[in-house]
């Protein structure tokens, strides 16, 4: 079923040159239904002599079809206040809707006022209703001249009907506006601008609401929002065969972390940052003791991380410098301090312990003099601590200040000691950008104004 919904103009029923946009959506769509919205001008014309319901009867005469269903309706609002149009069209269509929850709803955007046209397409641009917006070319495929409208008080219906060059010449000047929808822009952008601030929750909340959202950028969405909560399994779901497809190679996983901790750099997550640090520092020291050929297995009981205190006692220096947790000092769990010891005792000219050790300070303030043999004795509080057992909002200052070393310059050290390139989610946004610039291009070509009617 058809319905269509036409303001009416002066143009309408029709001219000596031919149908007006009214008419001609009626010749070639059919409708079971017509609503015509009426300005008080335009209602005295229908009250003289029922122009444009005749017209309409006429037409679905020659059809050799029943006449569609007409209603009229007559504007409340001044002709040239497209605000008020807004929300009494929107008030009709929802009615229309209501009526007809199943049907084709036609918009005649040609007819009427240039406020009545701007309002009525507007609504179908958001979307609001399932609609078919229609334009209609005048007869001259240009725009309408002075003297093409017939005299609205001599309007003479039954001999510009005989007179018409559209009853005979069956040609279409009904287009389709096959523009992409105002609202599906509005929720595009804001998903361009919860990606560029790294809210990928957010992001695919918004674009699981927009019609046609490329597959392409919804999978990157979900695959970094996976990512940022260290979902592999989702992640690789998501971003298989795409530029971004995890390796699954080994020390992939302290990249993602490092990843997300970038992310809330990025973000100026400054507590959540300082929180998430330990582990990425403790794997970083487990990482460099491996390179010097000191297994994980040989000082921790996995998968617990905890003292492994049996195989430390068969290494004289492994026992010299988890001493304290083979005392019975402090439990069984190790911590970043006692291997950053244990990395220097084993190799004490390697050359990242300087490094090191100050992403032990930032994080505990217990760091280790590299190539001092004792403890760091500096007035650095540990930051970690203060933001993990305190309720207190961090400051990029405060983060600087306590931990000795900025955010930034953590982050770097973490990068380049584990040999991970930097910008991992910046990428991905990328990727979600172009996904959508390049939808946004195909959009645009499907767009071709036209000259209507009015």
């Amino acid at each position: 079923m058809r319905v269509l919904f036409s303001p009416v103009g002066t143009a309408d029923p029709l001219t000596l040159l031919g149908e007006g946009p009214m008419l001609q959506i009626c010749r070639h769509y059919r409708p079971d239904a017509v609503t015509l919205y009426l300005s008080d001008e335009i209602a005295g014309n229908e009250d003289s002599d029922q122009r444009y319901t005749r017209a309409i009867r006429l037409l679905a005469g020659e059809l050799r079809e029943a006449p569609p269903e007409i209603v009229l309706v007559r504007s409340a609002c001044d002709a040239h206040r497209f605000d008020e149009h807004i929300a009494d069209f929107r008030r009709h269509l929802s009615e229309l809707a209501r009526r007809w929850p199943d049907a084709e709803l036609l918009l005649n955007v040609s007819s009427g006022t240039p406020q009545m046209q701007s309002a009525l397409f507007s609504l179908h641009a958001f979307d609001l209703f399932r609609s078919n917006a229609i334009q209609v070319l005048t007869p001259r495929k240009a725009a309408n001249r002075g003297d093409d409208r017939e005299s609205q008080q001599d309007y003479e219906l039954d001999t510009l009907w005989e007179l018409n060059p559209d009853r005979t010449s069956g040609e279409n000047r009904c287009r389709e506006v096959a523009s992409p929808n105002l609202s599906r822009l509005i929720l595009t952008n804001s998903v361009k601008e919860l990606i560029l601030s790294y809210d990928y929750t957010g992001a695919l909340s918004v674009a699981r609401r927009i019609s046609e959202f490329p597959d392409s950028a919804l999978r990157l969405i979900d695959g970094a929002q996976a990512l940022l909560e260290l979902d592999e399994t989702r992640a690789c779901r998501s971003l298989a065969n795409t530029a971004f497809a995890l390796t699954r190679l080994p020390g992939e996983k302290l990249a993602l972390y490092l990843a997300g901790l970038e992310v809330r750099l990025l973000r100026e997550q400054w507590t959540d940052f300082v929180r998430a640090v330990t582990p990425a520092v403790f794997e970083t020291l487990a990482g460099e003791l491996a390179r010097v050929g000191v297994a994980r297995e040989s000082y921790l009981r996995l998968p617990e991380s905890v003292l492994n205190a049996d195989a430390v006692r068969l290494d004289p220096d492994l026992t010299r410098a988890f001493g304290r947790l083979l005392s019975g000092q402090g439990g069984k769990h190790v911590y970043s301090t006692d291997l950053l010891v244990a990395l220097e005792s084993k190799s004490p000219e390697n050359p990242n312990l300087a490094a090191l050790d100050k992403l032990v300070t930032f994080e505990s303030g217990n760091g280790w003099r590299a190539g001092s043999g004792r403890r760091n004795q500096s007035r650095i509080s540990g930051v970690r601590n203060l933001a993990a057992h305190a309720l207190v909002k961090l400051t990029a200052e405060d983060v600087s200040k306590r931990g000795g070393i900025a955010a930034g310059s953590v982050m770097h050290i973490l990068y380049t000691l584990n040999r991970v390139k930097p910008g991992r989610f910046t990428r991905l946004n990328q990727g979600v950008l172009n996904a959508l610039d390049s939808q946004d291009r195909r959009d645009a070509g499907t767009y071709h104004p036209v000259g209507a009617d009015a």
